[in-house]
């Protein structure tokens, strides 16, 4: 089973929907995964009845003995609150048809969650999901060369011709890259072996460049998140010493390519020009539209701060920044920051109920990652806390709960929070330990606990 779950996880990631994907102009064999997997039929995509039936036919393992029960107990919690403020939508007149579009991403976030983590038992299957989210991001990047490099040329495209929002792949493709990193860098940190390392290496160069030629800014952002996030975590050892040191001499470096770059999109200055147009005086239309978008939002929230307008509601455009009606009629439905969206229609307390599965995800994770002395353990309890970082990043910034990609790499994350703990020790396991007629625990033979079987590379 576990070879099946990676494989849909896989499909899920590198498939493509024909039309959203290299500017329309290219079809490759991965859009018939997409059709297949991706493309709804009837009402919802092939992908959720295989999540939905992949976790009914493990539902045995789902339990407190095999997830942590805190957990789980939040996915009830945010899918009763999600279910709630549907209700509460619809009665005060809202869209149920709309609802649909609003909500299918996150929901099936907690299926898709729940079906992995019933297939994930071993260390082995660890190293699995891992080694599935790289071949994934090495598959989407080599595709995302070949168009750039190869078909454009031949379909006489240039870049300048097709706008500053020019992406060769996709938005969502954003969390998928940076997550691929941050899993190759913990693995090569955690395991300290020179093949992990060299490959974490040559997964961080392959990908970067990717990052650079799909030109999508927030990527840096999320990427230096998550950068930030795998540094605070490092204990105080040798290897963190080692960074501080490499920090301290790259310094002068960074400060004067930031500042010769800052503002210019050219060439290698591109990373941080991208993030100058977040953070200068003078905005581009995107962050323009955004901005007004955002206090659209926080309008509508002060409608109903406590519970919001419910799902099925559009939010309300007080303040008109460019059209896009003819090109995305759901706009006010689904607007594109996800996170200021969600507190729009579910209010304060909606959202504190939706939302709270993320910080225990973190602290499932981080109380994992302190504890657990393998090598496996660490590496996946540090990516899960910085997918949640790439997760929320990509909600407030681009869209990001209601994409496949951002659902499937965020269930992964929430999978490991389940799983971890209970190999780690770091949660206790539901199912007590036997034990003697005068009260002593039943221990294996030669006395000690048996060890989980590592992966080898």
């Amino acid at each position: 089973m576990r070879n099946f779950v990676c494989l849909i996880v896989f499909l899920a990631l590198v498939g493509e929907v024909p039309g959203s994907i290299y500017l329309g102009k290219w079809d490759t064999p991965f859009q018939i995964v997409g059709v297949i997997l991706l493309v709804p039929h009837v009402k919802f995509p092939l992908l959720d009845f295989i999540a939905v039936g992949v976790t009914a036919m493990n539902s045995i393992r789902l339990g407190p003995k095999h997830c942590v029960a805190p957990l789980l107990q939040y996915i009830k919690v945010a899918l009763l609150a999600t279910l709630g403020l549907w209700v509460w939508g619809v009665i005060r007149g809202g869209n149920a048809y709309q609802s649909i579009f609003q909500l299918h991403g996150f929901v099936m976030l907690f299926p898709m969650a729940t079906m992995v983590i019933t297939t994930m038992r071993t260390h082995k299957d660890l190293f699995a999901l891992g080694a599935t989210l790289i071949a994934a991001a090495m598959v989407r990047a080599t595709m995302a060369f070949i168009f750039f490099f190869i078909m454009m040329p031949k379909l006489n495209i240039v870049v300048g011709d097709v706008g500053s929002g020019f992406c060769v792949t996709t938005h969502s493709d954003t969390a998928l890259f940076v997550t691929a990193i941050i899993i190759a860098l913990s693995w090569a940190l955690e395991s300290r072996s020179k093949r992990s390392i060299l490959a974490g290496l040559v997964v961080f160069v392959y990908i970067a460049a990717a990052i650079q030629v799909n030109n999508r800014r927030l990527a840096w952002v999320s990427l230096f998140a998550g950068f930030l996030t795998l540094y605070s975590l490092l204990p105080k050892n040798k290897i963190k010493r080692s960074i501080n040191r490499a920090i301290l001499l790259l310094a002068p470096v960074v400060v004067a390519y930031i500042a010769i770059g800052w503002g210019r999109t050219e060439g290698i200055f591109k990373p941080v020009g991208s993030l100058s147009t977040l953070f200068g005086k003078k905005e581009d239309a995107s962050s323009e539209t955004r901005n007004i978008e955002n206090y659209n939002l926080i309008q509508t929230l002060k409608t109903n701060p406590l519970l919001g307008t419910g799902w099925g509601h559009e939010y309300h455009e007080i303040s008109v920044a460019y059209s896009i009606a003819e090109i995305f009629p759901q706009y006010r439905f689904i607007p594109h920051n996800s996170v200021l969206g969600l507190l729009a229609f579910t209010g304060l307390l909606g959202f504190a109920g939706t939302w709270m599965f993320l910080p225990v995800t973190v602290y499932l994770s981080a109380r994992s990652y302190r504890i657990s002395k393998i090598p496996i353990e660490r590496a996946a309890a540090v990516s899960a806390i910085v997918e949640v970082a790439v997760y929320a990043n990509q909600a407030y910034g681009d869209m990001g709960m209601g994409t496949t990609t951002c659902t499937t790499l965020m269930a992964c994350g929430m999978a490991v929070a389940g799983r971890v703990p209970l190999m780690s020790g770091a949660w206790p396991s539901a199912r007590p330990k036997p034990k003697l007629a005068g009260g002593e625990e039943v221990k294996p033979a030669g006395g000690e606990e048996p060890k989980s079987e590592q992966p080898t590379v």
